[in-house]
């Protein structure tokens, strides 16, 4: 059996590509940490000057929902990342995910092609294993993974790997040369974040209501 697990949480989410260590702690320091930081801020100086017309109690149920629903997103990002498996074993080629399991038969996979993929703000190389028709059967980012455990797989499957990294693609472009990548929570990952908050703004809500 063959398992590529991912990088840490801190080298997938937190380190680019070819970045030292010390770039990526100053880029967290003097940009990230302020710009996450910085509407939280904002929020609790709002509820404290708010807090003597709507009650010091709603004001911090709204604070706390606030602050849940930052850190059911952060919770639910960490975990899908740790949970991510790709193994090959038993003539299956498996990938694991938060949510569900894909398995094809090893035999499928016809050829592996590196691109890289733009995805917002940033710009990664990306693996895709395709199968005769082009179908995409697992996507492997090199932020995610190692490139040498990628190679390692592809060599265990016995296909080619074309290294086209000139090439930048959008997801989109990328779905419609390699159909089946990426789930839906990859493509749309606005609206899975907004059904997966429905449960608890509705808890959030009905707090607010009981103690209005």
């Amino acid at each position: 059996m063959l398992e590529l697990c991912p990088r840490s949480i801190a080298q997938s989410f937190f380190h680019r590509l070819g970045e030292t260590g010390v770039e990526a702690r100053r880029r967290i320091l003097f940009r990230a940490l302020p710009m996450a930081s910085a509407p939280i801020l904002l929020l609790t100086l709002d509820v404290v000057r708010t807090a003597r017309d709507e009650g010091f109690i709603r004001a911090m149920v709204t604070l706390g929902g606030a602050l849940a629903v930052v850190a059911v997103l952060v919770g639910v990002m960490f975990l899908a990342h740790a949970r991510r498996r790709v193994r090959l074993a038993g003539g299956q080629l498996e990938e694991r995910t938060l949510w569900r399991t894909r398995r094809h038969p090893a035999q499928r996979a016809h050829r592996a092609v590196s691109h890289h993929l733009v995805e917002a703000r940033s710009v990664a190389p990306t693996t895709f294993v395709v199968d005769e028709a082009n179908r995409c059967l697992i996507a492997m980012s090199w932020v995610h993974f190692e490139r040498q455990d990628i190679e390692d797989l592809l060599r265990t499957l016995g296909v080619a790997h074309e290294v086209a990294l000139e090439e930048h693609l959008g997801l989109r472009q990328m779905r419609r040369r390699y159909p089946g990548a990426f789930t839906f929570s990859r493509r749309h990952p606005a609206i899975t974040g907004f059904l997966a908050l429905i449960p608890l703004l509705a808890v959030v809500v009905g707090l607010a209501v009981l103690l209005g």
